[in-house]
């Protein structure tokens, strides 16, 4: 997987908890130990390591249509730039089963720097939920369809005033009906995109509860010979959520042709 010229991300920490993502290429492989050259600078310095134990780092690289991830540890610094890592434990490759489905996706082309600056910041980032009211929430002798009901007036009022609010400020470009190709790991998209371009997603799944989030991602190319957009992060909560959108999806198919 790793072999020298192999490009991949960084995410360098220290023991205070401060993370900062960077691209890097590998120089040299040996059995324990990566050389890699960050092809940024960075505010941090590792010149005087006193225990690698102390300074754990994540290695992403994309291996085709799949994102692999590995810990490691940061084995020394030869010189500018230049740091050996000692890579620990097996690698996790996240590979996804395929199923084509239509969902609409906001998102927003990165430069290089606006990515690596946002990657840290997704973690800890959450979109408000629209919160169905306490006195509903927890009234048992409401239908669940009324509350379904109740749940797509409160979101389409929430969309409404958000359009009003926000009339003013930047927005995502929009793109409608991306492809759903690798399910929970990325989409394809249905125009030609860039190989290698950094993406910032908007997604809202469209039935009820309506969950909201971002993720970003990097433009790979897929089977078939078309280019998708593989999430290089996206929280594990938001992609339960994306995979059970699609799988209710494919129910809901699978029932309507059983009926004709």
């Amino acid at each position: 997987m790793l072999s020298p010229g192999t490009q991949i991300e960084l995410a360098l920490r220290t023991v205070q908890g401060l993370e900062l993502w960077c691209s890097a290429t590998v120089d040299k492989v040996s059995e324990s130990v990566v050389l890699v050259r960050l092809n940024t600078q960075i505010a941090m310095d590792y010149g005087n390591i006193s225990s690698s134990e102390d300074y754990p780092v994540t290695v992403n690289v994309i291996d085709g249509e799949v994102l692999v991830t590995q810990e490691g540890r940061i084995a020394g610094k030869l010189r500018d730039e230049v740091y050996g890592i000692r890579l620990v434990g097996e690698a996790t490759r996240h590979e996804y089963t395929s199923i084509e489905d239509r969902i609409k996706v906001h998102y927003k082309p990165l430069s290089e720097q606006e990515y690596y600056a946002t990657r840290p910041e997704m973690r800890s980032y959450r979109t408000p939920q629209p919160n169905m009211p306490k006195y509903l929430d927890a009234n048992d002798d409401i239908p669940q369809s009324l509350m379904k009901f109740i749940g797509d007036i409160n979101y389409k009022l929430d969309r409404i005033l958000n359009l009003l609010e926000s009339h003013s400020s930047e927005k995502l470009v929009i793109k409608d009906f991306f492809h759903t190709s690798r399910v929970g790991g990325g989409f394809l998209i249905g125009e030609k995109g860039e190989v290698g371009s950094a993406y910032l997603l908007q997604i809202k799944i469209p039935i009820y509860p309506y969950h909201e989030f971002y993720a970003i991602g990097k433009g790979v190319p897929f089977s078939g010979g078309a280019t998708g957009i593989l999430f290089t992060y996206i929280s594990e909560d938001d992609r339960e959520e994306l995979i059970k959108y699609v799988f209710e999806r494919q129910r809901e198919i699978l029932k309507s042709k059983r009926k004709q």
